[in-house]
C-alpha cells in the first residue's frame, strides 16, 4: 500500500472513533441531566400540575419546559407515570 493510501485509511478509523465517541459522551450527558432534574422536588410539582394525558403534547411540554431531548422526555414521562400510577 501506498502511504496517502495508509494516510486514508487511518483519518476514516479516526474519524469512526471520534463519532463514535461523541455519540457516547452526548448520550451520557443527557443521561445525567435527566438524573439532575429528577432529584428537584419542583419536577413532580410541574409534572403533576402541567402533563394533561395526551402523550405528545406532554412529550412537548416537557422538551419546552425542561430542555430534554425526545428519548429523555418520555423517559420523564413514564418515571413519572410508575412513580403517580393515578395521578394521570
Amino acid at each position: 500500500m501506498t502511504f496517502i493510501a495508509l494516510t486514508n485509511i487511518f483519518l476514516i478509523v479516526l474519524f469512526v472513533f471520534t463519532m463514535l465517541f461523541v455519540r457516547w459522551r452526548n448520550r451520557k450527558l443527557k443521561q445525567a441531566y435527566l438524573a439532575r432534574i429528577l432529584k428537584q422536588p419542583e419536577t413532580f410539582e410541574w409534572l403533576s400540575r402541567n402533563l394533561s394525558g395526551d402523550e405528545v403534547k406532554d412529550i412537548q411540554a416537557i422538551r419546552t419546559h425542561f430542555g430534554l431531548p425526545l428519548q429523555e422526555s418520555k423517559q420523564l414521562i413514564n418515571i413519572f407515570r410508575s412513580q403517580n400510577p393515578g395521578k394521570m
